[in-house]
């Protein structure tokens, strides 16, 4: 008997987006913290010099790594968009491309892999969205973009949510759009 490696832990059968939403719901704080309207959501890690700063940096980073791990249990059509091919910078997984600079998430991306969690989580600078297809054109800036402009580039590209690393993976914004 081959055993599975659980990767949507406690949201099994549930849709990614709520699934999604519910993993940020759970880690809501100072530093997982909703946007003006309920389909916007942004991560960052507490200031340097702040009391109780390494468990509020947990926090963060087990929020991340829950989201990630629902989307490696979702249906497929969720690409991840980076400038560099992820095989090339020798994160391992079956890689396979779906646009220029977008590869389809594979379910067997481990992210307690050293070079994965280098790659993910110190570099950052990638997004996930879903859709039909990768969205190649009309580029957003997810970190720059108003809230309302997100939303609304989402809704014209077909986008039901996308996750987007700042360089460094300093910070993150979680957008939904209509599913």
């Amino acid at each position: 008997m081959t055993a599975t490696r659980p990767t949507n832990r406690g949201h099994v059968g549930v849709p990614p987006i709520e699934a999604l939403r519910a993993v940020l719901v759970a880690h809501e704080g100072e530093d997982v913290r909703q946007g003006e309207s309920r389909d916007a959501w942004y991560l960052s890690y507490p200031p340097l010099l702040v009391s109780g700063r390494e468990a509020r940096r947990d926090r963060v980073n087990r929020c991340k790594r829950q989201l990630l791990r629902v989307l490696l249990g979702a249906p497929r059509g969720i690409f991840l968009s980076h400038h560099e091919d992820p095989s090339a910078a020798g994160v391992p997984a079956r890689w396979t491309r779906a646009g220029k600079y977008h590869w389809n998430l594979p379910a067997n991306l481990n992210l307690d892999e050293p070079t994965t969690e280098y790659w993910l989580f110190a570099l950052g600078n990638w997004r996930i969205h879903a859709a039909a297809a990768p969205v190649e054109h009309k580029p957003i800036d997810p970190a720059r973009a108003a809230e309302t402009d997100l939303l609304a580039w989402m809704r014209d590209n077909g986008v039901s949510f996308l996750i987007d690393s700042f360089h460094d993976d300093v910070s993150w914004v979680i957008a939904f759009g209509e599913s």
